[in-house]
């Protein structure tokens, strides 16, 4: 019993660990993009719904990389919860109500992560 409880455990904390290497990930390319386009003074609306929909892909599959290559030893189910997981958390802070497609994000998320994690797979074990 007790090895399943600290077996638990130390999946979660890798999923935890997946999960800041995508927020680490986003939160670089946002202050790159932003004070990027700010300095250029080209913020349009358009730009940043691009520029957020661009560093999401980035960040989730960047982190799935990150994630299967170093922290997670080639899984693809750790950078995938944890994409999920994120993608839940974002939806249930900044919306209510019937959110129609947008529900789908998590999934899409969960995706994003495990091509990440499976490129990483592909291009060789742990470094």
């Amino acid at each position: 019993m007790g090895r399943a409880i600290v077996s638990f455990l130390f999946h979660a904390f890798r999923v935890v660990l997946a999960a800041v290497s995508m927020l680490v990930v986003a939160f670089g390319l946002w202050v790159l993009v932003g004070t990027t386009t700010a300095i250029f003074g080209i913020q349009s609306p358009t730009l940043v719904l691009g520029s957020a929909i661009a560093i999401a892909v980035a960040a989730f599959s960047g982190g799935g990389y990150v994630s299967a290559r170093y922290i997670t030893a080639r899984s693809l189910l750790h950078p995938t919860l944890a994409a999920i997981v994120l993608a839940v958390v974002y939806q249930s802070i900044l919306t209510r109500g019937d959110i129609g497609i947008v529900a789908a994000v998590p999934i899409a998320a969960g995706v994003v992560a495990a091509g990440g994690a499976a490129l990483a797979r592909a291009t060789g074990g742990p470094a």
